[in-house]
């Protein structure tokens, strides 16, 4: 697809409003705020390009309840963040409503945790299913200086899938099943 063709935004927010549709948008270059939905309920991402990023979560859902779902989108290059600055890809906060789902998606160089699951108000419900996850050699970095080297054995990223606040009870259940990470 041509770039005449494609949706192309660098800064995207929603804020308020439910039921969302986000359909074949390009977002490159995003900062500050751009990828923050805030109190929102039954937002659909889908056939999205997410690339070089240069802040934590795009999308961040934030205050949304659930029922929303993340699903053959691409993400790549997430610019890694001054001084080791955490830069998640997806970033999710709580489940209230299923479904809750980040399905087929493909993540390639996330600069921190590629799905991450970090709210105080996390009840579980959350579906991560037959996603791919992988760095390129041309994330990786020298251990020692921190500076891109393709032979390198460090990698500026922590892990594919966080959870970082424990569940309350009465939980749902979280699946993550058939997701494929590895090096390419």
């Amino acid at each position: 697809r041509s770039v005449s063709q494609q949706a192309l935004m660098p800064h995207f927010r929603i804020t308020g409003g439910d039921f969302w549709h986000i359909y074949r948008m390009t977002v490159k270059d995003y900062r500050l705020n751009s990828g923050d939905v805030i109190d929102t309920d039954g937002t659909r991402f889908s056939h999205m390009l997410i690339e070089e990023g240069r802040k934590s979560a795009f999308p961040r859902l934030v205050g949304s309840n659930g029922n929303y779902i993340f699903q053959y989108n691409v993400q790549r290059n997430i610019v890694p963040g001054p001084n080791g600055t955490d830069r998640s890809g997806f970033y999710v906060e709580t489940c209230d409503f299923q479904p809750c789902v980040i399905v087929r998606n493909e993540i390639i160089n996330p600069a921190g945790d590629a799905i991450q699951v970090a709210g105080t108000s996390y009840h579980g419900g959350l579906r991560i299913d037959e996603n791919e996850l992988y760095m390129t050699d041309a994330r990786r970095t020298d251990c020692d200086t921190g500076l891109p080297d393709p032979d390198g054995l460090c990698a500026t990223n922590e892990e594919m899938f966080v959870f970082k606040d424990p569940r309350t009870e009465p939980a749902e259940p979280s699946y993550i099943t058939i997701n494929v990470i590895h090096h390419s």
